[in-house]
């Protein structure tokens, strides 16, 4: 990896190297709150008023890291199916959602379950009649052909909730096509 730095200053060096490394990782932070359309139907999570809430990614094995808190929710069952929508295509993915069915400072049902392996998945936690969901969905997944990737909510009963701001999802490039370790392993 560092040969084809050599003869460079070592200015030239770190900018060169911190650029590569941080194409590997795209990161949104939902600066405002956002009311989502009272559907079941799935909608884009990340949206900052400019940007259609999707990342361009091409072939590769990403890993993912959400934390999400969605307010308004129905009272009927506040819960939610997490999915993938976009037009690039899953080679394989495997994930995990831990969250609670209640606000924040709060204690609630927790549940934890793996999903996903088409893009879509079972509901996120064990529902309840509290409004508010809030939830750290942790994964892998690669794309065997280029495109977008937009992180998608469903919600079990129409409302029109409000991804808080403050949610984040960070995607991160681990590995080029075909290679399934980095590093001195043995």
């Amino acid at each position: 990896m560092f040969q084809r730095y050599r003869g460079q200053s070592w200015r030239a060096w770190a900018d060169r190297l911190v650029d590569e490394l941080l194409q590997r990782s795209h990161f949104f932070y939902q600066e405002n709150d956002r009311t989502l359309t009272s559907t079941t139907a799935a909608q884009r999570i990340f949206d900052n008023g400019v940007d259609s809430g999707s990342l361009y990614l091409g072939e590769g094995i990403y890993r993912y890291s959400m934390w999400l808190h969605v307010s308004d929710m129905s009272a009927v069952s506040g819960n939610a199916q997490f999915l993938v929508g976009g037009t690039m295509t899953f080679g394989g993915s495997r994930g995990m959602a831990v969250g609670a069915d209640d606000g924040l400072n709060a204690v609630g049902a927790l549940s934890g379950q793996a999903f996903w392996s088409t893009g879509t998945g079972p509901n996120i936690v064990l529902s309840t009649t509290n409004t508010e969901l809030v939830v750290l969905v942790q994964g892998i997944f690669s794309v065997s052909a280029p495109g977008t990737f937009q992180p998608q909510i469903a919600l079990e009963t129409a409302a029109a909730a409000t991804v808080r701001q403050g949610s984040y999802i960070e995607v991160r490039r681990v590995a080029d096509p075909g290679i399934f370790k980095v590093g001195p392993w043995q």
